[in-house]
């Protein structure tokens, strides 16, 4: 009876350790998926961001080099999604010191500036040199968070213009 017991209480202690031991890799591995996706979710809304001041410094380029323009409601429409673009890049800069890689803070300083200036009524000449900050801001943060991110297969980052 004395051997019974001994060898139910080990396989109790046995089964209660494993439980414990797998609840615990269970949530660490849940937390650390959650917080992917936060981060996932910030990289998606620098980049919405970046594309929304991104068309309105296009528009600006060809309007400054083609007769052509837009409606002043459909140029509105753009200047519009360049400030909301603007205020989430200001708030994505701030956000980004807490989940992102420690460098996409200051790619965003340097593109906040460029972008701020580009959308002035005079600033024609401001407007090539914000695109290509732009750009360059973009490139670098698709590198950044394929490396944050440990994503393997970058085709989710490829640029689709």
């Amino acid at each position: 009876m004395e051997k019974v017991i001994l060898a139910l209480s080990t396989s109790i202690l046995i089964a209660v350790i494993t439980a414990v031991i797998t609840a615990i890799l269970t949530l660490r591995r849940f937390r650390s998926e959650q917080w992917w996706l936060r981060k996932a979710e910030a990289y998606k809304e620098i980049f919405n961001a970046l594309f929304k001041i991104q068309s309105y410094a296009i528009y600006r380029n060809e309007k400054n080099f083609h007769a052509e323009a837009l409606s002043s409601k459909q140029e509105q429409l753009l200047l519009d999604r360049a400030i909301e673009g603007h205020d989430e890049l200001t708030r994505a800069s701030v956000i980004s010191i807490v989940y992102l890689h420690p460098d996409i803070q200051e790619t965003l300083e340097q593109v906040i500036p460029a972008v701020r200036n580009s959308r002035l009524p005079d600033s024609y000449c401001e407007v090539e040199n914000s695109m290509a900050t732009i750009s360059n801001c973009i490139e670098d943060i698709r590198k950044l968070a394929k490396i944050d991110l440990r994503v393997v297969n970058d085709s989710i980052f490829k640029n689709n213009n």
